[in-house]
């Protein structure tokens, strides 16, 4: 939320993010079998296969019965479905659209940019065309045309156009970068917080 320009732009609102997101602190919820050491050695930060993903179903979790039940908890939130929404860059990306699509009676609001090979097929994703046009108040997905993830999200908004499901795909001229992400993190709040 810091990359609004002005106080102006800047919408009230909260956000949270389960700590097992950073994979430093995430060695006691994978294996020893399914990590390996990275460059910082033994002790360093633990680098996940990237066929294994065990974050996953623990990050989903966390979300789920702790990040959303404490913030409503905490704050002067509306703890109701149409006021939740969930977005990511990159893997946080296909997380947020694995996590999110398949919980459409928790959020309403749904975005990802520079999604992964990772992230479920469209027709996984979205299985029920029908529930996520009525359920969905905002499908944002975006990635910069000088990605070389581009091929691989242009899919999903072919899937949801076929299947008359609104959604907003945006494409600019950045890569895979923060440039593109900020850009389009700004662009999903300014519409989710208006």
């Amino acid at each position: 939320m810091g990359s609004f320009s002005s106080a102006q732009e800047s919408p009230p609102g909260n956000a949270g993010q389960p700590t097992s997101l950073n994979i430093q602190n995430f060695s006691a919820a994978a294996s020893d079998d399914r990590r390996h050491r990275g460059p910082g050695g033994f002790g360093g930060p633990i680098q996940l296969k990237l066929d294994d993903q065990p974050a996953f179903p623990v990050v989903k979790r966390d979300l789920l019965t702790d990040v959303i039940p404490t913030t409503e908890s905490c704050g002067s939130v509306r703890a109701d479905r149409k006021q939740r929404a969930l977005a990511g860059l990159s893997m946080g990306g296909g997380q947020s659209l694995n996590f999110d699509l398949g919980n459409l009676n928790t959020f309403a609001w749904v975005g990802g940019c520079s999604s992964p090979p990772k992230t479920k097929p469209p027709a996984e994703l979205v299985p029920d065309p029908a529930a996520a046009k009525a359920k969905l108040k905002l499908l944002w997905l975006s990635c910069g045309n000088k990605d070389g993830l581009i091929r691989i999200n242009q899919g999903m908004p072919a899937y949801l156009k076929k299947h008359c499901v609104p959604r907003v795909w945006h494409v600019d001229g950045n890569g895979y970068d923060v440039t593109h992400w900020r850009n389009n993190l700004r662009l999903f709040a300014q519409r989710i917080l208006k």
